[in-house]
């Protein structure tokens, strides 16, 4: 018996193979943030997914090593689409829960999937005699292949492409609040005027000796920020207020470039007029003031004055002031 599969039947053949009980054999190269949801059984796993190529969300593969039932490998070069059982297999073009472009769950909403679902003997023993031999070959997941691979994932999820037909950075967020997810974008806090007269200094000797580092700027003290990422900047007054014209937006460089002084040190960030070409219009900045007066009543900043906040935190404690 052959069956194709479409959107229409596929993830409903692939969660009932997964999830009916049986021993089961798969070499799918992505798996996504939910894929360990599909498994519902103590039935006996055997997975290979391509950890290493930063398509395959590492959360997932280390959620999957957890259960007693399942042994995982990987192959670096995989980007098979197979699950095999003792009386059926489905051979086709979905992968599990994620796929290629590092979409997960409804980001990949709209993809054309096909299949074949097969009960044909031979084919069967050929898919199982491949996959054996692909095991054998696999590489064991250790603690420092999934540390590489968290680091690959996060810069592929920080790479997807974003629609800039948008008028601006939150009418994206709104439409489309899934593209922000994993996103390297912060809010960075702290008192308008901090920095000291030797960090200033420092910047600006530096600025002489390199030209290329004019269109920069800085924070003194603080090497933790995150790398590649996007810094909405929001300092404010002695008052606790922060003023719509202070609002700006920073990039920081892949590899950090980190001055040092005799009494400290500052980090250089380039100022940037839009997120990934989104830029923060007037509406916009009376929404983050109007969040910023929810977040400076937070501990954190209570306490030290400072705090660098994830924006998806951001959009999912204070979704209903996007709007």
């Amino acid at each position: 018996m052959m069956m194709l599969l479409t959107n229409d039947n596929y993830f409903d053949e692939v969660s009932a193979i997964c999830s009916n009980g049986e021993p089961l054999d798969i070499a799918v190269a992505f798996f996504g943030e939910k894929a360990a949801s599909l498994f519902k059984t103590n039935a006996q796993v055997r997975i290979i997914c391509n950890l290493e190529s930063g398509a395959c969300n590492p959360n997932a593969i280390v959620e999957l090593k957890k259960r007693s039932n399942i042994d995982i490998k990987t192959c670096c070069k995989l980007h098979s689409k197979v699950l095999i059982q003792k009386s059926k297999a489905i051979i086709g073009s979905a992968n599990l829960s994620a796929n290629g472009l590092s979409f997960e769950d409804d980001e990949s909403k709209g993809w054309i999937e096909t299949g074949i679902l097969t009960t044909d003997e031979k084919l069967i023993k050929k898919s199982q005699d491949w996959f054996e031999s692909l095991w054998a070959k696999a590489d064991v997941i250790t603690d420092e292949k999934i540390k590489e691979a968290e680091e690959k994932w996060k810069k592929r999820r920080n790479q997807r492409p974003l629609d800039k037909s948008n008028k601006s950075f939150f009418e994206a967020v709104v439409k489309n609040p899934e593209k922000f997810k994993d996103r390297n974008i912060f809010f960075v806090i702290y008192p308008k005027g901090n920095t000291s007269p030797e960090a200033d200094d420092a910047y600006k000797d530096n600025i002489a000796k390199f030209p290329e580092l004019k269109n920069t700027g800085y924070y003194e003290n603080w090497d933790d920020l995150p790398d590649n990422a996007w810094l909405i900047d929001l300092p404010y007054s002695k008052n606790g207020t922060l003023a719509k014209n202070n609002i700006t937006i920073w990039k920081t460089p892949e590899e950090a470039i980190i001055v040092e002084f005799e009494s400290g040190s500052i980090k250089l960030c380039f100022k940037k007029n839009s997120i990934e070409g989104l830029k923060l219009n007037n509406d916009d900045k009376e929404k983050i003031k109007d969040i910023f007066s929810q977040l400076v009543k937070e501990d954190t900043i209570k306490e030290t004055g400072y705090d660098v906040i994830p924006f998806n935190s951001i959009m999912d404690d204070y979704a209903t002031k996007l709007v």
